[in-house]
């Protein structure tokens, strides 16, 4: 799975990028400019020391950063975008993440749109977490046995990166 990229710091060396664009739904075409591109700023924003992107008042990491909410906010349902966005960049580990989670995500639920909520906890106001929802018409018992593999295959473990800021669940339509 993936294709190979040459790196923009050393074309010369190819790197496997973690997506086959074969492999994913139409309706991600368009994206593909926009995540070839932030994958050429990330890796380079990663490649290069970080003396010299702050000597060289580099903002590479920022403009990856915006991007690939603006990729999120293709891929998922925002709840309320601000709310989303600004904990989004408070907490950017969760970024990769929900990229990587909303490929899995097809693989398990094809077809379902997802959303992202944040939802704050009442008695603890500066609790906050990010809700993914996946959204199914499928009856619940197979879509409880779907997120459960899903759980399995992927989340359980991934969901360390997440620092209990982000939660993934099923809503029935």
């Amino acid at each position: 799975m993936g294709v190979l990229a040459a790196t923009p710091d050393r074309p010369d060396r190819q790197v496997k990028l973690p997506w086959d664009w074969e492999k994913m739904p139409r309706q991600v075409e368009p994206l593909k400019s926009i995540t070839k591109g932030l994958w050429s700023i990330v890796s380079s924003a990663v490649t290069m020391p970080l003396r010299q992107r702050l000597e060289g008042g580099s903002t590479d990491i920022l403009i990856a950063q915006e991007e690939a909410i603006e990729l999120l906010a293709r891929l998922y349902e925002f709840g309320d975008y601000i709310a989303v966005t600004t904990f989004l960049r408070q907490n950017p580990r969760l970024i990769g993440l929900l990229l990587e989670a909303h490929e899995r995500i097809g693989k398990d639920f094809p077809d379902a749109p997802v959303a992202l909520e944040l939802v704050t906890d009442p008695e603890v106001i500066e609790d906050r977490e990010l809700f993914t929802f996946i959204r199914t018409v499928l009856p619940p018992d197979e879509a409880l046995r779907r997120l459960e593999a899903f759980d399995e295959e992927w989340w359980l473990e991934a969901s360390d990166l997440a620092e209990e800021k982000l939660c993934i669940h099923v809503e029935f339509l």
